[in-house]
């Protein structure tokens, strides 16, 4: 697992990944539940898609209303979550003490 960690950190520090933990203390939010995501596209090529991947099941969303409600939870998610530096420090410290 530490490794696992320390990986995140290396694609976090790299800038390929921004990495954000929502820590148990916040109570539940909108992800708890299922993954969630939002693939952008140049305009060219096609609207916005939403993905969630729940209990009952995973799906694609494209109408502006679904999209709305979506990006409404996915910046309620990332503003509850810590920023992506203390996100950081936190898998660091995390990787240390798996280390002791």
């Amino acid at each position: 697992m530490r490794e696992q960690l320390l990986h995140l950190v290396e694609m976090a520090d790299s800038k390929a990944i921004t990495l954000q933990i929502v820590p148990f203390d916040q109570g539940g939010y909108p992800g708890a539940l299922g993954k969630v995501s939002i693939y952008s596209f140049d305009d060219e090529l096609h609207i916005p898609v939403g993905y969630v991947e729940s209990q009952a099941g995973n799906l694609y969303l494209e109408k502006p209303e679904e999209l709305r409600r979506l990006t409404t939870a996915y910046n309620h998610i990332r503003s509850t979550a810590l920023s992506p530096e203390r996100s950081v420090k936190l898998l660091k410290q995390r990787a240390r003490d798996l280390k002791e």
